[in-house]
Formats: structure tokens, sequence, C-alpha cells
């Protein structure tokens, strides 16, 4: 019987090899990983789809030691393992790896490896190294992320070293384990030639929690982590695309922990605004995408507030009309005059299509509608009691009442929405 040697077992046995080699690419990323390019476009205001497109070069010196397969004699290696970046400790949704030549290694292989990468550091540390390294495997093996404070397996690694924070290889050691606490490192197996620069490219889903305020607040502001642009590295460029009706009104690099931005973002790109982050000595430790979001003129916002504007004016014409012509008023004429707005706000609403689903926008949304049930009310005011001269002030009071209210939901909301979008700092010049 022949005994199976499986791919997992061959990874394993290599994990000392491949270790210490992925450390040394960690600790040297921008010499052989030249540059990296995020795309982080809004699908919805609750998703985000996050696409990294990074350009490398696999290093000859290290090509034996990066093997994935055990080195033969006379052959050059062609399949290596590389880090390719790190993903948050969530599960992923619809996640791609590109070109075909790349394939991503599963948890249960990349741990390993991950583990060797970091005993040589361990072993410097002093303390003893199973301990150590027991701590690490529960901190990496763990798909939950450790929080503000850090996990409790991470905490009892930060016990173990109490005082000792000041030690090189003691803080190196616990920064990248404060990492792993948080994040995954994302392996992957490329099918390459060593020494010539090549481009990966890997996306992913994330589910988003965004801001969203008042009439006078933009509609959706977001917060983002860039693992990618945090501490030294490569050069980083993120592009942030908004979403179908909504612009980009400010965007910025931000500092956690530091007042202030790293690289204010231009405010009048519309849908598409690009950062760049500083030099790899000049970065933060931790670093954050913060960008609002606007209507844009022309948009949902504009389109709602001209409809509300007719429907509002039809209502007070209406109301001028009961005390000019009184029982001349008829039903039919007049309701048709008071339901024709009403009907044209519907019918925006229904073509003013967008995939946002903010509390502003819903509130637009609802403001516009409340302004066409008005209209229609005022229509069937007119025709219940356009003929009976003894419902002639009731009409005039729940005209005057119904184009009041009109008038205060118009402008409480969608004007507000409106003036805002016209009137916001940094207004580009084409823009009112």
């Amino acid at each position: 019987m022949v005994t199976a040697r499986w791919p997992d077992e061959a990874l394993l046995d290599r994990a000392a090899t491949i270790g210490p080699a992925l450390q040394q690419l960690i600790d040297n990323e921008p010499r052989w990983l030249h540059r990296r390019v995020e795309r982080i476009e809004l699908t919805s205001t609750t998703q985000l789809t996050r696409m990294v497109a990074a350009d490398l070069t696999v290093p000859l010196s290290l090509a034996d030691a990066l093997s994935f397969d055990a080195p033969t004699a006379g052959q050059q290696p062609t399949r290596f393992v590389v880090p390719l970046g790190v993903l948050p400790k969530e599960p992923l949704r619809d996640f791609t790896l590109k070109p075909d030549a790349v394939h991503r290694l599963t948890a249960d292989q990349a741990n390993p490896l991950v583990i060797a990468a970091l005993a040589p550091l361990a072993a410097q540390t002093g303390k003893p190294l199973e301990e150590v390294l027991q701590l690490l495997r529960s901190i990496v093996r763990s798909e939950q992320p450790g929080g503000q404070a850090g996990s409790v397996e991470y905490q009892r690694l930060v016990s173990l070293f109490a005082g000792r924070n000041d030690d090189s290889a003691v803080a190196r050691l616990l920064d990248r384990a404060r990492q792993l606490d948080t994040s995954y490192v994302l392996l992957g197996v490329l099918t390459a030639t060593a020494g010539a620069p090549t481009r990966i490219t890997y996306a992913h889903r994330q589910a988003m929690r965004g801001a969203t305020g008042g009439v006078d607040d933009p509609p959706l502001e977001i917060d983002v982590e860039l693992p990618h642009a945090s501490g030294p590295g490569p050069p980083y460029r993120v592009e942030l695309v908004a979403p179908d009706g909504l612009d980009i009104e400010r965007a910025s690099l931000v500092a956690r922990g530091v007042p202030g931005a790293v690289v204010p973002g231009d405010p009048h790109d519309g849908r598409f605004v690009q950062l760049r982050a500083p030099d790899a000595q000049q970065r933060p430790d931790a670093v954050a995408l913060q960008a609002a979001f606007a209507f844009p003129p022309g948009g949902i916002a504009a389109l709602a507030t001209i409809a509300g504007f007719v429907s509002t004016a039809a209502l007070g014409l209406a109301v001028l009309a009961s005390y000019g012509i009184g029982l001349a008023m008829k039903g039919g004429t007049a309701s048709a005059f008071l339901a024709a707005p009403a009907l044209v706000t519907g019918l925006v609403l229904g073509f003013a299509t967008t995939p946002v689903t903010s509390r502003p926008v819903n509130r637009l949304r609802a403001a516009a509608f409340s302004i066409a049930l008005l209209g229609v009310l005022g229509g069937l005011t007119v025709s219940l009691l356009s003929e009976n001269k003894d419902y002639l002030n009731l009409r005039h009071g729940l005209l005057i009442g119904l184009a009041i209210t009109s008038l205060l939901v118009w402008g409480g909301y969608p004007l507000r929405v409106w003036l805002r979008t016209h009137d916001r700092p940094n207004a580009p010049p084409d823009v009112p």
C-alpha cells in the first residue's frame, strides 16, 4: 500500500524554511512590493467593495526559501509563497484573486507559516519559546477581532512582557501580534519568474456602518480603516467612488489619535476622488479614510424640491381662487388642478431611483410624498365642498391648512436640502 503524502503535509515540512523568508519580506516590504493601489467603491450606504492592486517582484535571493515546492537541483522554482496584504477578521464576502496564476492559502495552511515567521523574533525575547508561540497560535487562529483593548490572548502576551516594552524585539513582536489580533495575513501561492515584476489584484465586499445626520448635515459620512496606509510600506494610493445618487463632498486620510488630516482630498471631484498616502517614513501608525457625501446638484434633492414647490404653489393658488371666485370654483376642474402637481411629484420620486437608503434620503422621499398627498387632499376638499355654500368657510379653512402644512414640509426639508447642496463650503465654481 502506497502511503499518501498530502500537499498540506509537504507545506508544513517547509514552514521552517518559508516562515523566516516571509518575515524578511514583511520587514523589507518596500524593496520587493513596489506599490499598492486600493479602490473603495460604495455599492450602497451599508456596503462597500475594496479592491487592492499590488505590483511586486519575488526576490531572486529568496526564491529557493519561498518556493512552495522543495527546490530541485538544476531547476528554478516557479511557485512562491508571498504575503499579499492583510484582511479584516470577519467573514469574507465575494473574495476574488487575480490573475489565475495566484492562489490563496487557506487559514490552516497559512497559520503554521505565520507562526514560523514569528518564531525567530519570539526567540529573541528571552521568554519560554513554546509559551510565547502558544499565545501567538491562539491569536492567529482566532476568527474574532480583538477589539480596542485586544483579545484575552493578546493581553496575556502583553502581561508576559510587562516592563519590557522598550526592548526592540518585544516591541516588534507585540506590534505584529496586535496586527494579527485584528487582521488575517493574506498568503498566496504565486506562479511567476523570480526577479520579474508582476501584478496581483484581490477584492472583497465589506459591511459598513455609515453615519447619517440631520437636514444640515451630509446625508452620509464614512470612516474606513486603511491598514496598508498605516506605518512604513510601499507607495500607497486610495481611490474612492461614491454610490449612485450621492457625490463626494470631502475626503481625507486621517491619523488615528492625531488631530488633523494627513492628506486632504479635493472636494470638487464629484463621484470620484484619489488620495495618496505620505512617504513611508512620514506615515502614522494608524490611518483611516474619512469622507462625507452630499446630494449632487440636479439629483433627487433638486427634483424633490421642484416638485414640492409646484404642489405647494398649486395649493396656494387654490386658496386664492377659493376666496376670489367662491362657488364658481367647480370640483372637477379644481381637483384636477390640484391633483396634477401631486401626480407630477409622485412620478418624479418614482423615476429618481437610487440605491441610497440612508435616513436623510428616506426623509427626503417621505417629505415629497407628504406634499403630494396634501395636494390630493386639496383636490378632494374642493370636489366634496365646492358647490355647497354652507361649507364655503370650511373649504377655505381646509385649503389654508393644507397649503400651510405643505409649505412647512417643503421649507423644512426639501428646500433646506437643496440650499445646503448649493451653498456648501468650497463649492465648485460651476455650482451656484
